[in-house]
């Protein structure tokens, strides 16, 4: 990579973590490029000019949140525990200090807009449903998961239980909440 290639990635990483920053403090709703522009160090031109609209760098960042809050999840499913350790150790990503699902900063996105169920919608298809086949596959494997669950009901399940988070509301139940979901998730009503 040669120079001006180098200053034009740095510029639009610092565009992308200005609009991160602002996005997560404020919601993107509330987040004017004249904002980004600002906190960045750069023009809006230049904004427009590396990222097109102001959506297509809200984009970017929710693609880039998913991507790693998938990557713990993949480093989970990879390592040599068992099938039990690796689903508590999924839940605890969600309800550790420093989680990206417990993080309060997402209460400021807007889950119901259009713009970020498309996104998500878009990640759920292309990566998420395959890792969650590659988790059902796990389970069955150690046999912790029935071999005789169709992997499209264990999915539909897990998409069901999955749809739960992504109530705005959730954070604001508290610890508490969060722990009986994980406890239903695992136990069902009548487990112990």
């Amino acid at each position: 990579m040669n120079g001006f290639e180098r200053r034009t990635q740095a510029k639009k990483r610092k565009i992308l973590n200005a609009a991160r920053s602002l996005f997560f403090e404020k919601g993107p709703s509330r987040t004017p490029v004249a904002e980004i522009a600002r906190r960045a160090g750069v023009s809006q031109v230049s904004i427009y000019n590396y990222f097109k609209s102001k959506d297509a760098l809200l984009g970017i960042v929710i693609r880039e949140h998913l991507d790693s809050s998938l990557a713990k999840a993949e480093a989970v499913l990879d390592l040599e525990v068992p099938f039990a350790e690796k689903l508590r150790r999924f839940f605890a990503l969600g309800q550790g200090a420093g989680s990206d699902i417990a993080d309060e900063s997402l209460e400021n996105f807007d889950w119901q807009d259009s713009r970020i169920q498309a996104i998500y919608e878009s990640f759920v298809a292309e990566k998420q449903v395959p890792f969650l086949m590659r988790f059902v596959e796990q389970g069955k494997a150690e046999g912790a998961i029935r071999q005789d669950l169709s992997n499209d009901a264990v999915i539909a399940y897990l998409g069901a239980n999955m749809a739960i988070y992504r109530d705005k509301e959730l954070l604001k139940r508290g610890k508490e909440y969060l722990g009986s979901l994980s406890h239903l998730f695992f136990y069902g009503l009548l487990g112990k």
